[in-house]
């Protein structure tokens, strides 16, 4: 396995009448269930790299060999922060906030991490 995962989105396959997540290369069926995995800090993008704390940051999503497959806001069962009308010092409830990074095809798109991960 390598030391810096490769951070992708997954694809949707589809199993027994419903839907499973998928690793967009081998387009095998994802086994781990859905958690958090460290991605570096450097993975973070634009102006979210400075809100991150550590070294590294835990991504919400699956694990599948080298690949870290992040799971976008919009497609997240889980309470998330929108920073739409975000003002400094707002007092954040939700457990999870999207932050934005670089994929390894070269885009910057919103992954979500846990708010006590970034100083908002």
């Amino acid at each position: 396995m390598s030391a810096e995962p490769l951070l992708r989105r997954p694809i949707a396959r589809y199993r027994g009448g419903g839907r499973v997540a998928a690793c967009p290369f081998t387009k095998d069926v994802v086994a781990d269930t859905l958690g958090t995995h460290p991605v570096p800090r450097r993975r973070i993008a634009g102006k979210h790299i400075r809100a991150v704390r550590h070294s590294t940051v835990p991504v919400r999503g699956y694990r599948s060999g080298p690949y870290v497959l992040a799971i976008a806001p919009e497609h997240a069962e889980v309470s998330t922060y929108d920073w739409s009308n975000h003002d400094r010092g707002d007092d954040i409830d939700a457990p999870w906030v999207p932050v934005a990074a670089h994929f390894e095809e070269g885009r910057e798109a919103a992954v979500i991490v846990p708010t006590k991960e970034v100083d908002l």
